[in-house]
Formats: structure tokens, sequence, C-alpha cells
């Protein structure tokens, strides 16, 4: 599991990482060199072959990624497999600027890498269900971010008469649900993984509160502001 991320933060790539490993609660360090590291591994994101070239491997493990020749898919997953066989802890990444549109691909790419890994470190065996599913990857990139997107990936889920009974319902009531739809929020929401964009969310809005009883309370709101009022028996 990646514990620390090294960078220069000069190009767009290290930028990238920083920012990726802020987001996900990753140990983050700014070096000057890109030798004098306590680095297990090296990843180098690049776009054409003399990027590729452009750093000496080393005797540490080195990956050279072709961000024009692979999907985001094929991208993410080949940078947490390559993570989850080296047993990389901490990881340098460094590459060529690029401009802003593939800086977002980037930390794309990165982000949902490093979910995979955290993933993987919770869960043996995800990769292996990975590479073969494009669909679940898919869930990935797709997971709710923020405690609005969760609550409405919920609502969308539930039948009317579900909806109607938690507009109707008072704390004590809501919180008979934390069981049920806490566990499939900690597994379809990763919140039980390491999807820190959602945890910081609900963070915001209620620091001392669970994620799972911030989210509860989210939909009780979107679904009494829906006209769900009506009690049903």
């Amino acid at each position: 599991m990646i514990r620390k991320i090294i960078s220069r933060g000069w190009t767009a790539p290290e930028r990238a990482a920083l920012h990726v490993a802020e987001e996900l609660d990753i140990e983050a360090e700014k070096t000057a060199s890109l030798a004098k590291t306590d680095a297990d591994g090296i990843l180098l994101i690049a776009c054409s072959d003399a990027d590729a070239n452009s750093i000496e491997e080393g005797n540490l493990p080195f990956l050279s990624l072709r961000m024009d020749q692979d999907t985001a898919f094929n991208a993410a997953r080949k940078i947490s497999t390559w993570i989850v066989e080296h047993r990389i802890e901490t990881l340098l990444i460094t590459g060529p600027d690029v401009e802003n549109r593939r800086y977002e691909a980037i930390a794309d790419v990165l982000g949902a890498a490093f979910r995979l890994t955290i993933t993987e470190s919770a869960m043996p065996g995800a990769l292996a269900m990975f590479r073969g599913d494009r669909g679940e990857l898919k869930k990935v990139f797709d997971i709710p971010r923020t405690v609005d997107e969760a609550a409405k990936s919920l609502i969308d889920r539930l039948t009317f008469q579900e909806k109607t009974r938690i507009a109707n319902m008072n704390d004590e009531k809501l919180a008979e649900l934390r069981d049920s739809l806490g566990r499939y929020m900690m597994n379809e929401f990763r919140l039980g993984v390491g999807n820190m964009d959602l945890i910081h969310s609900c963070r915001q809005i209620s620091p001392d509160q669970a994620p799972v009883w911030v989210i509860l309370k989210a939909v009780r709101k979107k679904v009494q502001s829906g006209n769900f009022l009506k009690v049903v028996k």
C-alpha cells in the first residue's frame, strides 16, 4: 500500500502526484532531487519515447507509463498492479510538463490507481477482479465523492415508499438504518477502503459524526424536500 508520495512538484505529473496525495490523505514530500530520495520505486509518466527514456532506472523498481498509448483503465490498472507486485510504499513520481488537459487526465489516473491499491490492501484479490471487469474499475472512478452525490445515489435506489418512510423518520428511527444502509455505503461507496473525498466531505458538514450518519441525514433532508411527507401505513 502506498504510504508516501515523493515529487519535486515542478511538472504537471509531479504536481498531480502531490495533489492526489493530499486528496487521499497520503503523506507527500517535495524533493529538490530525483536522485537522493528514500523511494521504493519510481513512476515516470511519459508522453513520448524521448520522455520515457529521460530518467535512468537505477536499482529501484521502475515503471514508465505512456499516457498516449494507454486508456485510463489500463494505465490505472498497470500502476496499481506494479505497486502491489513490488510492494512499494514510498513512490517517487516524475514526468515532463504537459498542458492542463493532460494534467487532469494524469490526476484522474493516479487517483484511480491509488484507490485500487488501497482496495487491494484491504481486500486481497481485488485487482484480479478488476483485470477482468472494466465495469468494476468504472465503479472506482464513479463512486460518490461528496455527501450530496452519495445521498443522490442512495435515493436513486430507494422505492417511493422507502423514501416516504425516511422522510417521516426521527433521529432514533433513522439510526436503525445504520446497520443495513451503513454496510451498503461502506462497500459500494468504498468508505471502508479509503474514499477520502467522501470522508472529507462528511467531515466538513459534521466533523464529530460518522460518515454513514452524515449521509443518512442528508438523504432524509433531500426526501423531505421532495414531497415524500405522506406517511405510509
